[in-house]
């Protein structure tokens, strides 16, 4: 818990630093766990701080508070990894496919026309399929109607 009001009093102060003394006094709940941390970080030498009329805790970040709040900032957590990993790679192969996988303009041309050639050894056999071709009535396919065998 003590990391995590460290990086909040380091977030807050890092927001609003321009030199200035920052009010944090809305930052904590709990104002004797809120002194006890401030002091420890104005000792570890992170921030300046300082009470004003008993009351208004005012504090200003150092730039060695700045590098601490870096290592306190949260790292990744291995699903974000995994994901992270996974999209680069897709990507990456996504990219070679698309630009480097890609057939030439011969070999696209070779396959054009060995497609057409194909399509017109195969056209005499589309045409005969035509002729035969015959449309069902619906009283043909209507299962429904009585059939009449006969013996």
């Amino acid at each position: 818990m003590k990391k995590n009001l460290e990086y909040k009093v380091l977030k807050r102060l890092s927001a609003n630093d321009n030199g200035e003394y920052v009010d944090i006094t809305n930052l904590f709940k709990n104002q004797t766990e809120s002194h006890r941390v401030l002091k420890q970080m104005r000792e570890s030498g992170h921030i300046d701080y300082f009470t004003r009329n008993g009351e208004k805790q005012m504090a200003l970040i150092k730039y060695k508070g700045l590098l601490y709040m870096e290592s306190l900032r949260p790292n990744l957590s291995l699903y974000q990894k995994i994901y992270l990993s996974l999209f680069i790679i897709f990507g990456v192969l996504g990219l070679l496919s698309g630009f480097v996988l890609s057939p030439s303009n011969s070999e696209f041309q070779t396959l054009k026309n060995d497609f057409l050639d194909l399509k017109n050894q195969l056209s005499p056999l589309n045409e005969t399929n035509k002729s035969y071709n015959t449309t069902i009535k619906k009283s043909q396919n209507d299962t429904l109607q009585t059939k009449n065998y006969h013996d």
